[in-house]
């Protein structure tokens, strides 16, 4: 596997989360598919508040795509919170609606890579970076991190980078 398949290559290419979430909210009020609709209605009104803030702020014209999955993140972890209170309340039909948003909304986010995919990107870095002990770790792992935002844990990369130093 070339780690051409893990960075994203055609950025250029690639729509933004704010299309894809406006292209798809499209699609499920063609189809008639109200609760993702909805869902992904949500999500653009957040996403726009947090401009308007923004703006009014100063900060900057819009949210980038690092704010946005943030957005969508916050709002997946109330959805699967409302569930567990819905279960434990006996609402079973509204838990399970809560987890079918949530999964609408992960439908979003950045891929996290697997285990190969991270043992791969990780022996690439430490021989870049031509890492040799323990020390070089914390090098190999923020490395590791930055070109793949959000798409690596912590503990994964540490482990990897372990591995390949011991």
């Amino acid at each position: 596997m070339s780690l051409a398949i893990l960075s994203d290559v055609d950025e250029g290419v690639r729509m933004s989360l704010r299309e894809t979430l406006k292209s798809e909210l499209h699609k499920a009020e063609t189809e008639g598919v109200e609760l993702r609709a909805a869902t992904l209605r949500l999500a653009l009104c957040a996403i726009r508040d947090r401009d308007i803030k923004a703006k009014k702020k100063d900060e900057c014209n819009s949210c980038e795509e690092t704010e946005i999955a943030s957005i969508l993140r916050h709002m997946i972890a109330q959805r699967e919170a409302a569930a567990t209170e819905y279960d434990e309340a006996g609402k079973i039909e509204l838990a399970e609606q809560e987890r079918e948003e949530a999964e609408t909304l992960n439908e979003f986010l950045p891929k996290c890579l697997n285990k190969n995919e991270i043992e791969l990107a990780a022996q690439q870095v430490v021989h870049e970076l031509e890492a040799e002990c323990l020390k070089d770790m914390g090098k190999c792992v923020s490395e590791l991190k930055a070109r793949f935002p959000d798409r690596i844990e912590s503990a994964a990369a540490k482990s990897a980078v372990k591995k390949l130093l011991l």
